[in-house]
């Protein structure tokens, strides 16, 4: 859940677990908080007089799967790699998977961005809006 509220003091340190505090909306997209639910999905700014919402969605992707993505000695491998596993032998087998069942990727391409969603807000002529937070709590996600 994402809140912008009035302007108030910044929480006196130490900030409650699982809670994320910001002072200003964000400036970059590294910066803002993402939403969704793994398929459909939005970096939010949080901004209180214009809010920026980046969407995103798992279906939008430049290029395509290729016949050279999976790894070619992935399938005859897998059972010895399995086999070190059982035995303990952890280190054997994170070898052997990171040689042969990583796939190749190149031709799949990347994630593209959807149309950017802008709100703004309206705010009496004249009247600055004062000083704000935004605050987020991942309480819920939490176990």
């Amino acid at each position: 859940m994402l809140t912008a509220s009035r302007p108030v003091d910044p929480p006196a340190p130490p900030t409650p677990a699982g809670v994320l505090w910001y002072t200003r909306p964000a400036t970059r997209w590294f910066e803002a908080l993402p939403i969704g639910n793994g398929r459909l999905g939005a970096m939010v700014d949080g901004g209180v007089e214009r809010e920026r919402l980046r969407l995103s969605e798992s279906t939008a992707w430049s290029g395509g799967p290729g016949t050279d993505d999976v790894s070619a000695t992935a399938r005859r491998e897998l059972p010895r790699i399995r086999e070190l596993l059982f035995a303990g032998q952890h280190g054997q087998a994170q070898q052997a998977a990171s040689e042969h069942l990583l796939g190749r990727g190149g031709s799949f391409g990347t994630n593209l961005p959807l149309p950017e969603v802008r709100l703004r807000t309206c705010h009496p002529a004249g009247r600055a809006h004062p000083p704000w937070s935004r605050l987020s709590t991942l309480r819920p996600f939490l176990r």
